[in-house]
């Protein structure tokens, strides 16, 4: 069991940066204790966590380059007729470094293109970079015994890794940096809090990079069925917050379904928040300050 992981991005003037690599390989260090490897191109980075089991030397590290560096490999599994493979590929020429299956894995790319991933029998899942196509390919087994995750990012790339949580090592780094921009401002700054996902994540960038407590505002609902309010408070509590709640009452619920219907727009459109945020100064909503 080995760990692999990477970041591609559709510009290749973008980088990749090194700790988001390392992050990434660290959430996957369980899979791999025998070592790690990191490459770094145009646009791309590749990580990979190593259990050893065949070819234990220094030659059997990845990421797996071809000999000129063009195609590389990150592989997690193992392919059970790689030796054939490599008599076939050492016959037509080429010339092997190591001992490993995953270095006959980029050798067989290199000789058959997309073709040679019917070639391989066994359990395995891998990232496999063409650098002179900018071109990256993820594949698995036919029977998905090995993991493989990925996930579009925004600004116009992908991570894939073994496991969710490295993908969101690589995903919390572009989520850090973009709250902090965001925190320029001469007055306290507050979050819509939902205890979702999303705002979660959001709230704990902001804890981390402010040196005052955060401001974060919930609403809540009398039916316990649509009150998200106990989650909020939990990552509230977590992260320290100047914690506010609101609670919608049966009453204002129906004040908003006799609204004129440009405020019914806004409460379906992006408009929603602005409204909530009037709501909660004008309206007499019951406010509750959750201690830290």
């Amino acid at each position: 069991m080995c760990g692999i992981a990477g970041v591609v991005w559709a510009d290749p003037l973008r980088p990749v940066e090194r700790a988001t690599l390392e992050r990434m390989g660290a959430a996957l260090a369980h899979r791999g204790p025998d070592g790690e490897g990191n490459w770094i191109g145009a646009g791309v980075g590749l990580a990979h966590r190593r259990l050893n089991a065949i070819d234990l030397s220094i030659a059997g590290r990845q990421p797996m380059p071809n000999e000129d560096g063009s195609v590389l490999a990150v592989f997690n599994g193992e392919t059970y007729n790689f030796a054939e493979l490599r008599a076939e590929l050492e016959a037509k020429g080429h010339r092997f470094r190591s001992r490993t299956d995953t270095e006959v894995l980029v050798h067989l790319y290199e000789e058959h293109g997309d073709a040679a991933f019917e070639r391989l029998e066994g359990m395995f899942a891998f990232g496999l970079w063409d650098a002179q196509r900018r071109r990256l390919l993820l594949a698995r087994d036919r029977v998905g015994k090995k993991p493989l995750k990925y996930a579009e990012l925004a600004g116009g790339g992908i991570a894939f890794a073994s496991e969710l949580k490295a993908l969101f090592a690589a995903g919390l780094a572009e989520v850090r940096a973009a709250v902090q921009r965001r925190l320029v401002s001469d007055v306290p700054l507050g979050a819509f809090l939902s205890g979702g996902i999303d705002s979660s994540i959001v709230v704990a960038c902001m804890a981390e990079a402010s040196t005052r407590p955060v401001e974060t505002f919930s609403i809540g609902f009398e039916h316990e069925l649509y009150d998200e309010l106990p989650y909020a408070r939990l990552v509230a509590q977590r992260f320290a917050t100047s914690h506010h709640e609101f609670r919608v009452q049966v009453d204002h619920a129906h004040h908003l379904a006799r609204a004129r219907p440009p405020v019914r727009g806004a409460v379906r459109g992006p408009g929603r928040a602005a409204l909530v945020s009037a709501r909660a100064r004008d309206a007499p909503l019951r406010h509750r300050g959750t201690e830290r």
